[in-house]
């Protein structure tokens, strides 16, 4: 059982964020609010969610899990460090997985140290570096702390093995099991023996599938990890069958590979800058990005996008390999030979909606109409973008290394996935005439979806009036 130590218990906010996302205001549809920011409007609106981080310390070994509901991934770190280390491998975590809720077991809140550590600020958070200029402001942590009791070292990887379900290690498992599958033996498996004996010996156990990703020789990792799912099994996935906390991927934090900068030296360098609305001092106008070298490099036309670069610098690489990839990335769209194609790219992924958000309400069964628009325009242009890059741009790149960082990029887009999904969408949801009725219609079912559903319709298109 979980106690808060603060006032409001995370069971609470999880179900007063659900009542919120329900309210249709028209005026903040995120449709419009999408469609505007492709025109120099504000950018979508992005409901709160839920980053949640346990850290473990044992020895001298200190373990951190975290969840990220926007992403639908759970970031580890784990690390041997002595005591003077400890304060910077904190910072420099935190200051990747910005969490807004901190799980605490008795060993860390009895730690007079390393619980000073957590709960003092040694540094501006985000929003407090936006807020530098009023200096009377007290500081504060920017994160909640709850008190956990699942620790036991047993209970965290039973946990681990038979509820966490990682959707980028099944998808692997699918592609490298299947017949002909690169230049490697096909070992028998369901597909191709039935439900034979061999079939079984032949599977990946949950254990193998996650040694790759999660420590299991160590005991901080294991409990860090299995602390987090016990908590979400509780809280965001409290409706999953059989109380399954289903995953995107995992992801290790490596923080060492980053360049660690602080608020101060991002505020000095004015590497952002915000300016605020002269109303927001009463509760109303928005705070919109000033003149800042982020503004000057910010050219991206997604919502996802401007998500990326913001991270990109506020953690620059210092690996030499990682940045030089990255620079033959973004040269793609300054090639003479290949504008054209990059301003169809461009164009398509100004289409992208805030997919994050509308997966966070759909989990949450909170999706409006709009939604269901969103996902249809983002499919169309996913499929697109996919189809370009594969048959348009790969074939004009010389370069053996950009070819293999291009071809990889395509396979990332999964784009026989893409295309099955948006066929599925389009076989049930009737654009054409939701876009001419309005979203105030609500989800319009395509004719021939259901023949039963087809019948009741021209039931009441019959009705004299009623």
């Amino acid at each position: 059982m979980k106690r808060s130590i603060t006032s409001v218990s995370s069971r609470n906010r999880a179900i007063s964020r659900s009542h919120v996302n329900e309210v249709d205001d028209d005026d903040n549809d995120d449709y419009n609010d999408h469609q505007s920011h492709q025109g120099g409007g504000p950018p979508p609106r992005m409901d709160t969610s839920v980053i949640c981080t346990t850290v473990v310390q044992d020895a001298s070994a200190i373990a951190f899990a975290c969840y990220d509901e926007e992403r639908n991934e759970i970031i580890l770190e784990c690390g041997h460090t002595t005591q003077s280390d400890i304060p910077g491998l904190i910072e420099r975590f935190l200051e990747i997985t910005k969490p807004n809720l901190l799980l605490l077991g008795t060993k860390i809140l009895n730690n007079a140290s390393l619980l000073q550590i957590l709960t003092q600020p040694s540094s501006l958070g985000e929003e407090e570096m936006d807020d530098k200029s009023n200096e009377g402001a007290s500081r504060s942590i920017p994160y909640r702390l709850m008190k956990s009791g699942s620790y036991d070292l047993r209970r965290c990887k039973a946990r681990i093995l038979q509820k966490l379900r990682v959707l980028s290690l099944l998808r692997e498992e699918t592609e490298e099991h299947a017949p002909g599958y690169g230049d490697r033996r096909v070992f028998p498996t369901s597909r191709n023996t039935g439900n034979s004996p061999v079939a079984s010996i032949f599977r990946p156990s949950a254990y193998h599938s996650l040694a790759a990703l999660v420590d299991f020789d160590s005991k901080a990792q294991l409990q860090a990890l299995g602390s987090l799912i016990v908590h979400l099994q509780d809280t965001v996935f409290r409706l999953a069958e059989d109380g399954n906390v289903t995953v995107d991927r995992i992801v290790l934090a490596k923080s060492y590979q980053y360049m660690r900068i602080n608020a101060m030296t991002l505020s000095s360098l004015h590497i952002f800058s915000t300016e605020h609305h002269p109303l927001i001092a009463k509760g109303s106008g928005n705070s919109k990005e000033g003149w800042s070298l982020y503004s000057l490099l910010d050219r991206t036309k997604s919502k996802g996008g401007r998500k990326l670069l913001k991270e990109w610098m506020m953690r620059p690489l210092i690996n030499v390999d990682e940045i030089s990839e990255r620079q033959d990335a973004v040269e793609l769209f300054l090639h003479p030979g290949l504008q054209t194609h990059a301003g169809i790219l461009l164009t398509l992924l100004g289409k992208i909606g805030p997919m994050d958000s509308i997966l966070m309400k759909l989990q949450k069964c909170a999706m409006r109409p709009s939604d269901f628009l969103l996902i249809m325009q983002t499919l169309s242009a996913a499929v697109s973008i996919s189809a370009t890059l594969g048959n348009d741009i790969l074939p004009r790149i010389q370069d053996a290394d950009r070819c293999d960082f291009w071809s990889r990029l395509i396979h990332q887009c999964h784009a026989n996935t893409l295309l099955q999904l948006q066929a599925r969408v389009v076989a049930v949801i009737d654009e054409e005439s939701m876009l001419e009725l309005g979203t105030r219609s609500g989800v319009i079912i395509r004719r021939g979806f259901h023949p039963q559903l087809d019948e009741w319709k021209d039931q009441y298109e019959d009705l004299d009036g009623t």
